[in-house]
C-alpha cells in the first residue's frame, strides 16, 4: 500500500507499506551445506596431520610435485617430509597449506 502526503512547501512525501508484501520463510528448508576442511594441528613438528572430514587427500610440495595421496584418509603421516610449506589438496575442491616444522 502506498500513501501520498503533501506538506505546505508542496514537496512530496511518500510512505510505502509491506503489509502483506513480505512472508514468512519456507516451512521445512534445510540450511545450505557449507563444509570448511581444516587440518591439525598445523604448524606440524613431526608426526600425524588430521583433518576434520575424510577425503581423498593430495600433498604437494611448492613446486607441484605430487608428493602423496591417500583416499578417504582422516588423517596422514609427515614424518618422514622435511621442514617447510607444502599445499593439501581434497578432491572435493579443498585447499590448505601445511607447514612443517622441528625443533
Amino acid at each position: 500500500m502506498i500513501h501520498m502526503l503533501t506538506r505546505g512547501t508542496g514537496l512530496l512525501s511518500i510512505i510505502l507499506s509491506l503489509e502483506g508484501i513480505v512472508s514468512d520463510p519456507p516451512v521445512n528448508v534445510e540450511p545450505a551445506e557449507n563444509p570448511i576442511f581444516t587440518i591439525y594441528p598445523n604448524p606440524v613438528d613431526a608426526g600425524i596431520v588430521n583433518f576434520n572430514m575424510q577425503a581423498d587427500i593430495y600433498l604437494f610440495d611448492l613446486n607441484g610435485r605430487l608428493l602423496l595421496s591417500k583416499a578417504e584418509a582422516n588423517n596422514i603421516d609427515v614424518s618422514h617430509l622435511a621442514n617447510g610449506l607444502y599445499i593439501i589438496r581434497t578432491s572435493r575442491g579443498f585447499t590448505q597449506r601445511l607447514i612443517i616444522i622441528s625443533n
